[in-house]
């Protein structure tokens, strides 16, 4: 696995983790695979005007990861979900090239088929702490503006939001 060559387009906005496949199971569904098997190694990150943590990405699979050697500095806690100092902290970085990873390896399973939990993993494994998210605040609404310029531009319809106070 150490010597999988990640290739992608890192120019702008965060990468999606496909990029990063080393397996793919083809499902019954064309262009949905059953399940992937992916790696993240050390490499460059280099994209611009972009948030970069690896857990923020968009998709509808079922992840799961581990870490095979190294220390996975992309969370500060074990791979438990972010708070909201985290993200603002995030957000607020500064954006220049650096070289992630450095003798780490992660696997990511993912998985487009619902998954159940198991009673081990309701009954056994850490509390989950739902006060990590009080502080999160949506940014969304702080950029129509410039989103709907976009939807203008490749001649979509606006987007109107009812502000409730």
């Amino acid at each position: 696995m150490e010597k999988f060559i990640k290739v992608g387009s890192i120019s702008k906005d965060h990468i999606d983790p496909s990029i990063f496949c080393v397996l793919t199971a083809p499902s019954k569904q064309p262009n949905i695979p059953l399940a992937d098997l992916l790696i993240f190694g050390e490499r460059w990150d280099v994209a611009a005007d972009t948030f970069r943590p690896a857990y923020y990405h968009r998709n509808s699979a079922s992840e799961f990861m581990g870490l095979v050697y190294g220390g996975y500095k992309a969370r500060k806690d074990r791979f438990q979900p972010v708070s909201w100092e985290e993200f603002k902290a995030a957000t607020e970085a500064e954006l220049k090239p650096g070289r992630i990873l450095e003798g780490t390896l992660v696997f990511m399973f993912e998985t487009s088929m619902m998954l159940s939990i198991t009673d081990y993993a309701i009954n056994r494994s850490r509390e989950h702490r739902p006060e990590i998210w009080e502080g999160l605040k949506g940014h969304f609404l702080d950029h129509l503006d410039e989103i709907n310029k976009d939807l203008e531009l490749a001649g979509r319809p606006a987007l109107v939001v009812t502000r409730e106070e």
